[in-house]
């Protein structure tokens, strides 16, 4: 999975705010990826392609976390104090940490499952292998996918207005 495609449904969910259907988005940081995804319980999944450097993307959420339970460590050992505040803040409101590479994503573009069959748990399915969970999966048939211009109309009317 990647780093922004771990998403789990749960009644009411939605990966876009205030949208007025669940919706999820999904994201492969393989390029070459030929297949889009959509879990079970969801109106419409957009498909996204984001170019992240794996190396540089772990190492530095792995500081970030260490750093985080540091202080949420030194707040328990050491009681509140003005510096532990001052970190704090840092590290949560100033972004301390924030990865500064660029990363590219491209979005694909979206399906709406109504009318699709799921591919069911323990499935076999090409470039894909077995699949782990029931889900919406199109392999190779990113035509299915939409994209134009008139369907991102019709997304924003049918599941944000």
């Amino acid at each position: 999975m990647s780093l922004i495609g771990i998403f789990i449904y749960a009644e009411g969910y939605s990966d876009i705010l205030n949208s007025n259907k669940p919706v999820s988005i999904k994201t492969t940081p393989n390029l070459k990826a030929v297949w889009a995804e959509c879990p079970v319980g969801y109106d419409v999944g957009i498909f996204v392609k984001a170019s992240v450097p794996e190396a540089v993307f772990i190492n530095a959420l792995a500081q970030v976390c260490a750093f985080r339970n540091l202080v949420e460590f030194s707040k328990q050992v050491l009681g509140e104090s003005h510096i532990l505040k001052s970190i704090e803040h840092r590290l949560y409101y100033d972004k301390c940490g924030a990865i500064k590479n660029v990363i590219k994503c491209f979005i694909c573009g979206y399906i709406e499952t109504k009318g699709l069959k799921p591919v069911e748990k323990g499935e076999t399915l090409p470039y894909l292998g077995e699949v782990r969970e029931s889900r919406y999966i199109l392999v190779l048939e990113f035509t299915k996918l939409k994209s134009t211009e008139e369907d991102w109309k019709s997304f924003v009317e049918m599941f944000l207005l």
